[in-house]
């Protein structure tokens, strides 16, 4: 998503949502009042459970082990994940993890270790952390 297309998402957004938002040289500013910041990490999480509901849902191996500091994620599954769950239930939930940090710590410097395990063996197959590594995720692995 381009800078431009997140502005035109959250400009209309309902102001009990935002305060204000703003297009910088750096990306989007989002004021928030306290209890705007709690709704927005509450309906993120709910969102969040959204995704790893669907992933747990594949199989009954399949599960991710979450930080309560939003700074790491554990996952177990195998080969035979879907690549849509995949990229939903791993990625899309790492930043999701990442606005959470943002927000709890007002700080703009984040990053999500990821580790990923095969479910039938218990073996790490990759530990990465994002922002910051390309990280290729195959059958092989």
């Amino acid at each position: 998503m381009t800078l431009d297309k997140a502005y035109e998402s959250y400009k209309d957004v309902d102001i009990n949502k935002f305060t204000s938002v703003k297009k910088t040289d750096e990306g989007l500013l989002l004021e928030l009042t306290p209890t705007q910041r709690d709704y927005f990490i509450k309906d993120n999480n709910t969102f969040i459970k959204k995704l790893l509901d669907e992933f747990k849902d594949c199989n009954d191996l399949y599960k991710c082990v979450e930080d309560s500091e939003y700074r790491e994620l554990v996952y177990y599954y195998d080969e035979k994940i879907p690549s849509m769950i995949m990229s939903s239930g791993v990625f899309s939930v790492a930043h999701g993890y990442a606005l959470n940090y943002i927000l709890k710590n007002n700080i703009p410097e984040w990053s999500v270790n990821i580790t990923i395990n095969n479910c039938n063996t218990g073996k790490e197959v990759i530990s990465f952390t994002i922002p910051g590594q390309a990280v290729s995720i195959g059958k092989e692995e």
